[in-house]
């Protein structure tokens, strides 16, 4: 495991997006879809039929293949996108390559013993057994940590779905980090209908390039790196980074109406991260892979940490693999393939709505196998919707589309 910062080179920074939420939090902190008889006319109809049959399939053929260029720049230069679907992303920066392999892999076990001396602060003065698996605790002074490590439930003795990753917690005054974190900042990475119904929580009022005083963000990540890879931890990389203001999240604590104090020693970096393999980053976002009209859930492999000029206040990793076995190499679509693929999509839904795609990248999703799990590579595109409501207002929400990258088959719609 080594530092990935900035991110993976499989890793598209977020281009800049309209604010969906969040304004009252500025002002806060400024301020602190019959038959017809036949006629003679059929078969006049009949031949205007066949023309615009005969235009269509010669429309049809001149369509450029993505196969035919080289790159994603000159299939776009020449393709036409339908007329509610933009794409803001950079073609240059969507990177590319031909060939992946696919894993057999399952969830990797984390050891209390090798996470103890990595993450708690004082010594071990019980041990708790929970569904999700055993929670350790320590002291140190005033402060006390919790260390819960994810088993799948094995050693509660019931089977659990929380497996491949741990959770740390750190209690100071009373106060637990999560607690104080879940009030003021979503975990989520990619916005959600959560966090449009909850501004208190949004990530766009937050700095994506500030610095904690004494602390470069580097720094802060090389230590979290070090730390995790004593205790076993696999290849991460650094998907998003968010500097925590003290007045953001003063304002943040205000609309919530959380009962916590924030200081000016809260501040520091929030950072999300996700498992890397074969530099391709895993997918980190909790997703349904839909099969015969029915929905599957995958957990995404994510990570993330509250870092301030103290410490880690807060960890949580949930669902990390190991490699158990490779399967074959395969060849991957292109990346103007992939985007053939979303264009042929919406070319094919009758809609009103606008899309604009502001991110697309390549990741391994994970399958199921006959009793097992496999680790495949697919193409995630993540669009802004925008439709009319009622009012006639704008209504705008965030959705993914998820294709396999082996044979273009649409995976998921989140």
């Amino acid at each position: 495991m080594k530092p990935d910062f900035p991110k993976s080179p499989f890793s598209l920074p977020f281009e800049p997006r309209k604010r969906l939420v969040g304004q009252r939090v500025r002002a806060i902190v400024d301020a602190s879809g019959g038959r017809r008889r036949r006629t003679s006319a059929t078969a006049a109809a009949l031949v205007l039929a066949v023309c615009f049959l005969c235009l269509h399939l010669v429309s049809c053929a001149a369509a450029p293949s993505a196969k035919e260029y080289s790159s994603l720049e000159k299939y776009l230069a020449d393709v036409s996108l339908p007329d509610n679907l933009t794409l803001s992303f950079g073609p240059a920066r969507v990177a590319s390559r031909e060939t992946a392999t696919v894993y057999d892999v399952a969830p990797l076990r984390f050891s209390a013993d090798d996470l103890i001396p990595a993450l708690l602060i004082g010594g071990v003065t019980e041990t708790v057994s929970y569904a999700e698996g055993m929670q350790v605790r320590s002291e140190s002074g005033e402060d006390r940590d919790y260390l819960t490590v994810y088993d799948g439930g094995e050693s509660f003795g019931t089977q659990s779905g929380t497996d491949g990753g741990f959770n740390y917690n750190l209690e100071r005054d009373g106060v637990m980090a999560g607690s104080k974190l879940d009030c003021v900042i979503s975990g989520d990475r990619v916005a959600s209908m959560s966090v449009l119904a909850n501004p208190e929580r949004s990530r766009e009022d937050y700095s994506t390039d500030g610095e904690l005083a004494g602390t470069a963000r580097s720094d802060a990540v090389n230590d979290i790196v070090e730390r995790l890879s004593k205790a076993g931890a696999p290849e991460i990389a650094v998907r998003s980074c968010i500097f925590m203001d003290f007045p953001t999240m003063k304002a943040h604590a205000e609309l919530s109406g959380a009962a916590y104090d924030f200081t000016e020693a809260d501040e520091g970096y929030y950072f999300n991260f996700a498992q890397v393999v074969d530099g391709i980053p895993v997918m980190d976002i909790e997703w349904e892979q839909n099969v015969n009209g029915a929905a599957y859930g995958h957990g995404g492999t994510s990570g993330e940490v509250w870092y301030t000029a103290r410490g880690i206040e807060y960890a949580r990793f949930s669902n990390l693999v190991r490699v158990i076995g490779s399967g074959e190499t395969v060849a991957l679509i292109s990346p103007g393939e992939a985007v053939e693929a979303l264009v042929r999509l919406l070319s094919d839904v009758i809609s009103k709505a606008e899309y604009n795609a502001v991110t697309m990248e390549l990741f391994y999703v994970k399958l199921p196998s006959g009793d097992g799990t496999v680790m495949r590579p697919a193409w995630i595109f993540e669009l802004v919707k925008t439709e009319k409501i009622f009012d006639g207002t704008d209504y705008q929400f965030y959705i993914s589309y998820v294709f396999d990258a082996v044979t273009g088959e649409l995976l998921s719609v989140l």
